[in-house]
């Protein structure tokens, strides 16, 4: 299998792009895939789990911003250094999904960390899971996805035995 140098190399947010490039590619994928599937509108929370070494590095490698702009609808290449977006996040506990809608957003109530399991397909996992006014999925069937990045930092979607993939 060969890939380009565009596919190997690309503009990131912080030093590591398995930790920063990976989740945030993984969390606009998975806001575009709930715009897909005609969720979007319904979505009045989201929850983001992180699991093994995402979540034991979590905060010091850059994981939780890079989902934080993933989740926004930002890519890499399209944000700019001098706007503090988490910070606004932090402060104000309100993400604008998509750069759309602003739902309620505690960083520390909804990014959990897992840091003593590790998914079994790879070291480097996440979930996402979106929820609607009532506290219910916001998806058809309780369906949560989980990405995991893969070394070129695009992540890979990976249905589970008790999770299904929207695909």
């Amino acid at each position: 299998m060969y890939y380009s140098f565009f596919e190997i190399f690309s503009i990131g947010v912080g030093p590591s792009s398995s930790h920063t490039v990976g989740p945030m590619r993984a969390a606009k994928r998975w806001l575009d895939n709930l715009r897909k599937e005609n969720l979007f509108e319904k979505v009045a929370k989201v929850e983001v789990t992180l699991y093994g070494s995402l979540a034991l590095t979590g905060f010091g490698h850059g994981t939780v911003k890079a989902i934080v702009y993933g989740l926004m609808g930002l890519e890499a290449e399209a944000i700019d250094p001098e706007i503090p977006y988490v910070n606004a996040v932090e402060r104000d506990k309100i993400l604008h999904l998509g750069q759309e809608r602003a739902i309620p957003f505690d960083l520390d109530k909804n990014v959990v960390f897992e840091k003593e399991i590790f998914l079994p397909e790879h070291s480097n996992g996440m979930r996402f899971k979106a929820l609607d006014a009532d506290g219910r999925a916001a998806e058809p069937l309780p369906v949560r996805m989980k990405w995991l990045p893969a070394a070129n930092a695009s992540p890979i979607r990976c249905p589970t035995t008790l999770k299904a993939a929207v695909s």
